[in-house]
């Protein structure tokens, strides 16, 4: 069951929003103030929160930024007025998963809401899968020396890493190439593909 906490100080818009999302499957709650949506989800988790710029403690900016300090994988979608539309987008560079403009129709924000979640899903199995080719030291190691010296020889890679076995090496990069990290270039030397230094911001965030 998905649940998506709504973050507005209009009591009205916020138990209407509860019930509409209820009567379509969602588990929802309501949290009038910046204060009130950050306690709330410290105590439980949410898969989408629903944010209005502008509560009475706090813009929602603010708020997002402390959301993604305490749940980083819960999804936000700002609420906003046409006015406030700059600090939407502003919104989407610091993390928000997408805005909605009042007055919103119903129907756009089961849509934006649904998008949300299946943008969620993908990354949460992109990282599965990152983490589990990762796993291997091996692998690891060639990540790493390759971000630092960024063009390596087979020979130097294996000399590095102090791999001996040079068809071990061989299958560890194959699985690093396969899954898009790695490429050898036409001069033979092996170097990082774009999704490989993404890779390595993976592998330093959970170090």
């Amino acid at each position: 069951m998905i649940k998506v906490l709504v973050v507005d100080d209009d009591e009205v818009i916020s138990q209407n929003l509860k019930t509409i999302l209820e009567e379509f499957g969602y588990i929802s709650d309501t949290a009038y103030s910046g204060e009130e949506a950050l306690r709330k989800i410290r105590e439980s988790y949410y898969d989408v929160a629903l944010i209005d710029l502008l509560l009475p403690d706090m813009d929602g900016l603010q708020l997002l930024l402390e959301v993604k300090k305490v749940s980083p994988t819960t999804a936000i979608i700002i609420i906003t007025a046409f006015g406030t539309i700059p600090n939407a987008v502003e919104a989407i560079k610091r993390g928000a998963s997408d805005y909605i403009t009042k007055p919103f129709k119903i129907d756009d924000l089961l849509t934006t809401i649904k998008k949300v979640i299946e943008e969620q899903r993908m990354i949460y199995e992109a990282d599965t899968e990152m983490l589990f080719i990762l796993s291997h030291p091996i692998r690891r190691s060639v990540i790493s020396l390759l971000a630092k010296h960024r063009k390596m020889k087979f020979i130097d890679i294996a000399r590095a890493i102090g791999v001996e076995d040079p068809p071990k090496l061989s299958f560890h990069l194959k699985i690093l190439r396969d899954a898009g990290l790695v490429v050898q270039e036409s001069d033979k030397l092996y170097t990082l593909t774009e999704k490989g230094i993404r890779a390595m911001r993976v592998m330093r965030t959970k170090t």
